[in-house]
């Protein structure tokens, strides 16, 4: 996810670092996976249950990942693509259904607003 977010930039390891370390809080063990890893990332949504936090990563990450990946830019895009393509749109459609209760708390995945979308600085 990250990659298809930043790139190979330091924006990227801002963004593992965080989330590895909300994972530690949470007691999620990625394994051998990177902390952006899409498997890695939904089993974490699937058991966080702070909204704000579930809310920012789906709707500054993930959404915006999948629709990289799914090639929804290029018509290129779409043709290489084309396996997973209708797996990572269903995906999409899921991910936009989530209604996360407005009761919890909401923090920031990268430790301030808007750092997902690059408010970190690369420097």
């Amino acid at each position: 996810v990250g990659y298809h977010l930043f790139g190979e930039s330091y924006k990227r390891s801002i963004f593992l670092l965080e989330l590895k370390k909300h994972y530690q809080a949470e007691g999620l063990d990625t394994g051998s996976e990177l902390p952006d890893h899409l498997a890695v990332l939904l089993r974490f949504l699937a058991n966080n249950c702070q909204a704000g936090l579930v809310d920012e990563i789906i709707h500054e990450a993930l959404l915006p990942a999948l629709a990289k990946m799914a090639g929804e830019n290029s018509e290129e895009d779409r043709e290489q693509r084309h396996e997973y393509r209708l797996l990572l749109k269903a995906l999409t459609l899921v991910l936009r259904q989530c209604q996360v209760p407005a009761e919890f708390p909401s923090p920031a995945v990268l430790g301030g607003q808007g750092a997902i979308e690059g408010g970190a600085s690369d420097a």
